[in-house]
C-alpha cells in the first residue's frame, strides 16, 4: 500500500515513458466458505474450486494486471511432502485454461501463531482475472500421506490465498503554466485513485514541476481508475475530476490531450455577465451581484439583486467597470468549502460555487441533471469535452437535479432588489435587456447573429 496524499494535483500533454513492472503480495478470501482445506494433500487425489469475493477487483486487482504466483499458508507438523498440482483459470464466458502444471514441495514447519508457505505456485502461464468473481480450479495428487497438514483458512471456512500480482508501471509528462503562458516551477502534481464510497485514497503519486514548468510522474497499477490535482502557492487549484484510465499500451482516456494553466487572478470586465465566490465579503460597489431566488410558474430562473454581498456565497455579477482580484493573497489550503445556494427544500435547482478549477462534475450520477456554466470567460467552458463543462476557480454555475426540460435551457431572469412595491416594475422592465454571447448588454438586437434575451438564445438569420 502506497502511501496517500491528498494534496493531488494535474497534468498537461502527457506520454508514456520506458516500460517497467511492480509486483505486489496481497491475501484475498473465497467468496462461498468451504469446510475442508483448500487442498486436501493428505488424499491420493483432491479437486478444490475457489471462487474469490467480488470486492478484489476494485480494491487491489485490475483488468489489466497479472498473477503470477499463487500461495497458501499454513503449518506442516510432519515430514516434507512431494505433490503435482494442477491449476485452471476458469474464463468469463465458458471453459478453462491450464496456468500451472507441475510437482510442487511441501517444507515441514510452521505453527498455528506463524504460519509458512506450504504451497507455492508460481504460473507458468501469468493470468489476468477478467471476471467479477474470478474462479479457480486446484487439482492435487500424489501418495496418500496420514500426516496432518493445516491451511490457513478464513474465520468461517474456505480458502484464503495469497496473489502475486505484476502490472506496468507508467509515467505520464506535461507542463504547468500560468494564465500569461509562463511556466510555474514547483507545481505539485498528483495522480490518485480513491474508493468513492468511502472516500478513501488507496495509490497516490506526485512530481513537482521544474523551472520550465515541466515534469514527469511515475504511476502504478495502470489499470485503475484515476482523478488528477494539480496545486502551486499563489494558484488556485485544477481539479480533473471526472475519471481517467491508463490501459495496458499507456494510453490516457478520456483525458484531453492539452496543456493545462493554473488561475492566478481573477479578470471582469465591465458589463459583462460573469460568476464570482469569494472566501470573503465581495466588494459591493465592484457591480450588480444576483442569488438565484425563485422559480415562477413559466420555468423562470428568476435571481434578486443582492446589495450586500456575502462571503462564500456564490453570485452572478454584472461589473460596473474592469477589474481583477489576485489568488496571491488566498491560503488556498484552507479555503472553506465551496458555497452551495439551493432554491428550495428538494434542492432541485441551485447555483454553485467553487475555489477549484474543474470539470462541473456529476456527483449525483444516479439523477438526472443538468448543468450550465454562464461564464465565458477563458477560464470557464459552457460546454466542455464529452458535454461537461469546466467551470474556473471563484466562479459559480447552475446544476439541476431534475428531468425537467425546462432546466435544459433554463430562462434567467435578474431583477432589481426585491420589494413588494417594487417587484413587477422591476421584472417589467429589466426582462427585456439584451446581452451578446459573451454577456455583455446590447442596446438593441443585432442586424445578424446570435443574441440573449429574458436568459434564452435568439437568433436574426
Amino acid at each position: 500500500m502506497k502511501e496517500t496524499v491528498f494534496t493531488l494535483l494535474f497534468l498537461g500533454s502527457l506520454t508514456a515513458q520506458a516500460q517497467e513492472t511492480v509486483s505486489w503480495d496481497f491475501t484475498v478470501e473465497q467468496s462461498e466458505p468451504i469446510v475442508e482445506a483448500p487442498i486436501d494433500v493428505t488424499q491420493e487425489s483432491s479437486v478444490v474450486d475457489i471462487v474469490f469475493k467480488g470486492v478484489l477487483m476494485t480494491d487491489r486487482i485490475f483488468i489489466d494486471d497479472l498473477i503470477t504466483k499463487l500461495t497458501f499458508k499454513g503449518y506442516n507438523p510432519g515430514e516434507e511432502l512431494t505433490r503435482h498440482v494442477k491449476v485452471y483459470l476458469k474464463a468469463r464466458w465458458g471453459g478453462s485454461s491450464c496456468v500451472f502444471d507441475g510437482d510442487c514441495t511441501i517444507p515441514s514447519g510452521g505453527s498455528a501463531e506463524a504460519m509458512i508457505p506450504l504451497l507455492e505456485l508460481p504460473l507458468s502461464s501469468p493470468c489476468k482475472f477478467d471476471a467479477v468473481l474470478p474462479e479457480l480450479r486446484i487439482e492435487s495428487s500424489g501418495t496418500a500421506v496420514s500426516q496432518p497438514l493445516i491451511f490457513e483458512q478464513q474465520q468461517d471456512g474456505g480458502a484464503l490465498t495469497t496473489l502475486t500480482a505484476t502490472a506496468p508501471v507508467k509515467y505520464l509528462s506535461g507542463t504547468v503554466a500560468d494564465q500569461d503562458g509562463n511556466p510555474v516551477k514547483d507545481a505539485c502534481v498528483c495522480v490518485y485513485a480513491y474508493i468513492e464510497t468511502t472516500d478513501t485514497i488507496i495509490y497516490s503519486y506526485s512530481a513537482l514541476t521544474d523551472e520550465e514548468g515541466r515534469y514527469t510522474v511515475r504511476v502504478e497499477h495502470g489499470n485503475n481508475t484515476y482523478f488528477l490535482k494539480l496545486s502551486a502557492n499563489g494558484y488556485a487549484d485544477y481539479l480533473y475530476d471526472y475519471f481517467f484510465r491508463l490501459d495496458e499500451n499507456a494510453i490516457i482516456y478520456p483525458l484531453p490531450n492539452t496543456d493545462f494553466v493554473l488561475t492566478n487572478s481573477l479578470d471582469f470586465k465591465a458589463d459583462q455577465l460573469s460568476t464570482i465566490i469569494l472566501p470573503e465579503t465581495p466588494d459591493a460597489s465592484w457591480g450588480r451581484y444576483y442569488r438565484p431566488d425563485r422559480i415562477s410558474d413559466e420555468g423562470v430562473v428568476i435571481f434578486e439583486r443582492e446589495p450586500s454581498p456575502q462571503a462564500n456565497v456564490p453570485y452572478v455579477i454584472f461589473p460596473n467597470e474592469d477589474f481583477s482580484i489576485s489568488l496571491s493573497g488566498y491560503d488556498m489550503e484552507n479555503l472553506p468549502e465551496a458555497g452551495c445556494e439551493l432554491l428550495d427544500k428538494d434542492k432541485q435547482f441551485g447555483l454553485h460555487g467553487t475555489y477549484q478549477s474543474r470539470w462541473a462534475h456529476n456527483w449525483y450520477a444516479s439523477s438526472p441533471w443538468f448543468c450550465h456554466v454562464l461564464d465565458n470567460t477563458p477560464d470557464c467552458t459552457p460546454h466542455g469535452d464529452g458535454n461537461l463543462p469546466r467551470v474556473g476557480a471563484f466562479r459559480a454555475y447552475l446544476i439541476a437535479l431534475s428531468n425537467d426540460p425546462k432546466f435544459e435551457e433554463p430562462n434567467l431572469m435578474f431583477v432589481g432588489e426585491r420589494t413588494s412595491v417594487t417587484e413587477l416594475q422591476t421584472i417589467t422592465s429589466e426582462s427585456g435587456m439584451i446581452f451578446d454571447l459573451q454577456g455583455r448588454r446590447l442596446t438593441a438586437a443585432p442586424a445578424k447573429g446570435f443574441y440573449i434575451k429574458n436568459g434564452r438564445k435568439q437568433v436574426v438569420k
